[in-house]
């Protein structure tokens, strides 16, 4: 990059190739309409949806060109793309909306719970392998939809609240990252169980605050907010607690990926690292980053191999097999 200054000449600034941050630019709206990005979404056209806090958008990276769908000023946290191509979505106050990328918004649903019920806030989505989609939030129950916008659309609430996220575990167990604890489900038989809720059986210091998690073998691996990475044994109901103690950069956990090659990349209140899950080990991490703070169960692996992170101060795009040991910082 060449840098143009007033009275300092021409200085030559040599930039990583390993990453790419896309930012909001002030009165330009072919870019992001808000720095701070919650959730990220590629499509199956490979375009690139982002919930930000004013409302959501659309990137066509080839075409350069950028829509933005809800420009409400609320507070958008999860994304997520259907069966047939539609992107649902929902935050703060805004209830659950579905987005049809030629057509604008098609449908909004503002509580799952009724008419009488407030206005859900929606934290989390996802679809499921067998084409479910499952939406859960703050204060309501968990709402699972099946054959969504069809003639035998069908939806079924369960008693889980509080959800931060969700992810697949194993066959048909889902889990569900809630604000005490986890629980998991079995989608065949509707049959759900709460775990990591009681810090006093757990007999490790963390925090039951669970931001993200992910299935790796027999272990899921979890997210907290200020109570560090933990791992929980499915066979065993064996827990271990990994900290700033233990070499970690921070105790707030925000999103986890498995890479290629079984490292967990992990991003954090203070920056992105990587932790080897077989050694239970902290390995190096990502130095040289334009960001440090990242929010919450925000991002999503690309096809191309990049991962994307959302922050405090835009979208991250980072390509782990261009990180060498030559931008690799040990803790």
């Amino acid at each position: 990059v060449w840098v143009a200054t007033y009275t300092g000449g021409i200085t030559i600034v040599n930039v990583p190739e390993f990453y790419e941050l896309l930012t909001h630019v002030p009165y330009n709206p072919v870019s992001l309409p808000n720095n701070r990005v919650n959730s990220i979404l590629e499509d199956r056209d490979g375009d690139l949806w982002f919930a930000t806090d004013t409302g959501i958008s659309l990137y066509m990276p080839r075409r350069n060109m950028w829509r933005h769908f809800i420009q409400d000023g609320k507070t958008y946290l999860t994304l997520c793309e259907d069966g047939d191509g539609r992107v649902w979505c929902g935050g703060y106050s805004a209830g659950t909306l579905c987005i049809d990328k030629s057509r604008g918004i098609i449908r909004t649903i503002r509580s799952f719970e009724g008419i009488n019920s407030q206005t859900d806030d929606i934290y989390a989505s996802f679809l499921d392998r067998d084409g479910n989609l499952w939406i859960g939030g703050l204060h309501n129950r968990t709402a699972r939809i099946t054959n969504p916008n069809r003639a035998d659309e069908n939806i079924r609430l369960y008693d889980i609240r509080g959800v931060n996220s969700i992810a697949p575990v194993h066959g048909d167990s889902l889990m569900f990252n809630t604000y005490n604890g986890f629980f998991l489900l079995d989608k065949q038989t509707g049959y759900f169980r709460q775990y990591f809720y009681s810090i006093a059986e757990l007999g490790v210091q963390t925090s039951t605050v669970i931001y993200t998690g992910l299935a790796v073998g027999d272990k899921l691996w979890l997210g907290t907010s200020g109570g560090g990475l933990n791992s929980y044994d499915l066979s065993t109901g064996e827990v271990r607690n990994y900290s700033t103690y233990h070499g970690l950069p921070s105790n707030f956990i925000c999103r986890i990926f498995e890479a290629p090659d079984g490292m967990l990349w992990i991003s954090s209140g203070n920056g992105i690292f990587c932790f080897d899950p077989l050694a239970g080990a902290f390995r190096f991490r990502v130095p040289g980053l334009p960001v440090s703070g990242f929010v919450f169960m925000s991002g999503t692996l690309l096809r191309d191999g990049r991962m994307a992170f959302g922050s405090v101060g835009g979208a991250l795009f980072i390509d782990p097999a261009k990180v060498t040991l030559g931008n690799r910082l040990p803790n």
